[in-house]
């Protein structure tokens, strides 16, 4: 599967547009957007976007860490492209090589492979001929192709994504801070809704992956364990196999093969109502799970409406399982990344401090960095509901409910 093309299929095409004319600026904006859209303004930097497209623009360099952050943050996880609009008082080569520069300084050199550089006309547009060749860049005009232009270059790469591995934990809570913000103004499209829920029922999607073996289904039984504590009625099964044992709703036990081959639904309530997910091991080397099974979990596992918690068993993720992330987001269509966290189980088996532990394994503090560093670990030996309220308390903005009777947690790796 082709990573862009399946992941312009599934969100918003997000654009960093930078520039010195509002004129201009509005003119690449509308075309883009081409009719209705939204728009919110904060830290001097505007949003704009619509079913299809995600635009956030600065007029002027950033003056401070804070308003870069914040215009990542909007974009998050990264723009596909980034626009410089060039007016024609300003469409000189060297003008162009400065703002380009400026870029590099601020997000590295690779960001070039990201950059389009849009004229305000033909003329202006032929005085820069040769930044295609000096930059190697993208170069058009303000056309009424601009939005199919911009999406086809961006097809030979992913987005580009924004580094915060050496941000302070009060810029990594900022960034968190305004991506809430962001979604509150900005609410997503809700996924496909399963038959037996009800069309006026709001419900949040905590969808389990990862590899055979790691806890998903007994982690998934942990959850839901802790919705049976708070209602006094067991939730009921939405789709799936046949029911079975409530004290266990999804099938887990040793076994040398995968025991889930096929995607289970059960929904509960804790605090907001939400429904898990269960999964396959969408790698096994036997490829019995079938390509329809990977379209089931696609109904469920997309963006605004979903939690993933990505399964890692404590002591056994190996080096050689680093892509499973990138693997994952390939074959889902969609950056995953920016709604999972990490969920370590057999936690009972740790010795150590986690933080240290994650630290000291290159491969998992790698992992866990790409998920903004949120992780948890669960002891599936227990059904403390405890384990379960403080997961769900690191999704804050998915959960309101939970938000009004639990303060906001917020664990990332130091």
């Amino acid at each position: 599967m082709n990573f862009s093309k399946a992941q312009k299929q599934s969100e918003r095409f997000r654009i960093a547009l930078f520039g010195k004319k509002t004129d201009l600026m509005n003119k690449i904006e509308d075309r883009i957007l081409e009719g209705a859209s939204k728009s919110m303004e904060i830290s001097n930097l505007k949003l704009r976007e619509n079913d299809s497209f995600r635009i956030v623009s600065a007029q002027n360099s950033f003056e401070c860490q804070d308003q870069m952050i914040d215009f990542m943050a909007l974009l998050y996880p990264g723009p596909h492209q980034f626009i410089l609009a060039i007016e024609s008082e300003n469409a000189q080569e060297d003008n162009v090589v400065e703002q380009n520069s400026k870029l590099q300084k601020l997000f590295g050199d690779d960001v070039t492979k990201n950059v389009v550089i849009v004229s305000e006309n033909q003329e202006s547009h032929s005085s820069l001929e040769r930044m295609k060749e000096i930059l190697h860049v993208q170069m058009t005009i303000v056309g009424t192709n601009l939005a199919s232009e911009l999406k086809q270059w961006s097809s030979d790469h992913q987005p580009f994504q924004f580094n915060y591995e050496n941000c302070s934990k009060d810029v990594t809570k900022r960034k968190k801070e305004l991506e809430s913000k962001r979604n509150r103004v900005f609410p997503q499209k809700n996924p496909q809704t399963t038959g037996a829920q009800s069309s006026s029922e709001t419900v949040s999607y905590i969808v389990l992956l990862g590899k055979a073996g790691t806890g998903k289904s007994a982690s998934a039984n942990t959850i839901l364990a802790a919705g049976n504590s708070h209602n006094s009625v067991f939730p009921t099964l939405v789709i799936g196999n046949s029911q079975q044992d409530s004290n266990q709703p999804f099938a887990s036990y040793p076994s040398s093969t995968p025991v889930t081959t096929k995607c289970e639904v059960k929904k509960m309530k804790v605090g907001a109502p939400f429904v898990v997910v269960d999964t396959p091991d969408f790698f096994y080397e036997d490829d019995h799970v079938l390509d329809e099974q990977l379209e089931e979990c696609k109904k469920y596992c997309q963006p605004g409406r979903c939690v993933v918690l990505l399964v890692v068993q404590l002591g056994r993720f190996t080096e050689g399982e680093s892509e499973i992330l990138e693997k994952l987001e390939e074959h889902l269509g969609w950056e995953i990344r920016g709604r999972t966290i990490v969920l370590f189980t057999h936690g009972e088996d740790l010795n150590v401090d986690v933080d240290r532990f994650i630290g000291e394994r290159s491969h998992l503090k790698r992992i866990v960095q790409a998920c903004g560093g949120r992780y948890h670990v669960f002891k599936n030996t227990t059904k403390n509901s405890k384990q379960v309220i403080e997961l769900i308390k690191k999704f804050p903005h998915l959960f309101p409910n939970i938000q009004e009777k639990h303060q906001s947690s917020q664990c990332s790796l130091s």
